[in-house]
Parts: structure tokens; C-alpha cells; sequence
């Protein structure tokens, strides 16, 4: 498969450029400064056939565009798009600390980024044998167990995760599989030290999911790793 990822430069993103190296996928690696990651760097000596860089930041659509068209020149189809990027800044605010630009930025990246990405990889996508659209997700994006604070991320993704059930309808007669996923809980730069999951186990059951036949996932796409449906 030729697999996109957006925000490969580090942690979730850049362990599933690994893993899905590893199951012999070419991986389009995607970051804002992807020549600056010691990640990628060590694996494009390894996977130097497979591995490409290439600049794209999701909050600028001009960006998006130029890396999309930059992709085409190189290859004639894509099957997967990972939408990985994603930004938490606004912690555990209460209502009166809110600061709305990060409320908008994170909208703008972890919501309006993945919408960006489709919209200019899709005629790459729809000439692909894949055609499936993985959206890196979150629990925090379940408005039945959502707590208090968090608003930007939370809000951003449960947009996502409504996002995603569109886009899912919109094109599932042209084959497209949209899913978004909750990874778990990783010991990634962003989450937390203590957190339980390794992102190199997270993107090994995430690349399982690339596999899986669209008609056994859930009505409404929104799951765990494992395929299971996630608390809307």
C-alpha cells in the first residue's frame, strides 16, 4: 500500500510510518519540518525505496495544496490517508480561562487540517486500490464521557469524529472507508510518562485496521485500535 501520514516527524505519526514500513508499505511522510525529525531520519537509511518526505503543514491549505500536487508528480495513486497532525493546548482551563485563539487553533488543526488533507488527496485517493481514510481521533472526542476543561481539543475532535461519519457517507459509493480512531493512551510528547500505551503498539494495531473489510466495522465510525465502537 502507499500510505500518507500527516504529523510523522514524532510519536504516534512517526511510529506508524515505522510499523507500516516494516509491513512493506511505501509511506509518505508528512510533517512541517519532516527533514528535521532524528525519527524519520533513521528511517529513511533503512527504507530509503519506501520512505518519502515531504513538507505539509495541515493549518495552511496553501501548504496542503503544494504538497499534494508535489505528491502527484511522484506517484499516480495513493491508498491510504492518515490524518495524524494534531495539537493540545489548552489543558484543564476552566470556562473563565478559556483562551478562544487556542480554542481556534486547535479547531483549525485537529479539525479543519484532516478536512484540508482529504479534500486534496482525494483524487490521489480515488485512484487508489485502498481508499481508506484513518482520522487519529481521541476518547476526549465522546461527548457522553467528555469531563470538564480540555475545550479546544475536545471540541476539535469530536468535530473530527462527526467529520469523519460524513465524509464516510458522502463517499462510500466510490469505496472510500472513513474511520476515526481512538489510539490509547501513549507515552507520546503529547500525552503523559505514565500513560500505559507505547506508540509503536498503538500503530501496529492501527496498520491491522487498514486491513479490516469496511462492512464490519460499526455504523457509526468512531472505534478503538481494536475496531471496537467508541462511546459517542
Amino acid at each position: 500500500m502507499i500510505v500518507v501520514i500527516s504529523g510523522s516527524s514524532r510519536g504516534l505519526g512517526a511510529a506508524l510510518a515505522q510499523i507500516c514500513l516494516e509491513a512493506g508499505d511505501t509511506v509518505i511522510a508528512c510533517a512541517r519540518h519532516p527533514e528535521t525529525s532524528e525519527v524519520l531520519g533513521s528511517l529513511v537509511h533503512a527504507y530509503s525505496s519506501r520512505l518519502n518526505l515531504f513538507a505539509m503543514d495541515v493549518a495552511n491549505e496553501e501548504s496542503v495544496i503544494s504538497c499534494a500536487t508535489e505528491v502527484a508528480k511522484r506517484f499516480p495513486a495513493v491508498d491510504v490517508v492518515i490524518n495524524n497532525a494534531a495539537v493540545l493546548l489548552d489543558g484543564e482551563s476552566r470556562i473563565a480561562q478559556v483562551k478562544i485563539a487556542d480554542i481556534e487553533r486547535s479547531v483549525n488543526i485537529n479539525t479543519l487540517g484532516p478536512i484540508r488533507v482529504v479534500r486534496h488527496f482525494l483524487p490521489l485517493l480515488l485512484k487508489g486500490d485502498g481508499r481508506f481514510v484513518l482520522n487519529i481521533s481521541s476518547e476526549a472526542g465522546s461527548i457522553s464521557t467528555t469531563g470538564g476543561g480540555w475545550y479546544g481539543y475536545n471540541i476539535s475532535k469530536a468535530a473530527l469524529n462527526m467529520f469523519t461519519q460524513i465524509l464516510g457517507n458522502d463517499l462510500r459509493q466510490q469505496g472510500v472507508t472513513a474511520l476515526a480512531v481512538h489510539p490509547g493512551r501513549m507515552r507520546t510528547e503529547m500525552g503523559r510518562p505514565d500513560f500505559p500505551d507505547h506508540p509503536l503498539d498503538a500503530a501496529r494495531d492501527l496498520r491491522r485496521l487498514l486491513d479490516i473489510e469496511a462492512a464490519s466495522l460499526p455504523p457509526v465510525r468512531f472505534t478503538d485500535r481494536y475496531g471496537n465502537a467508541m462511546p459517542l
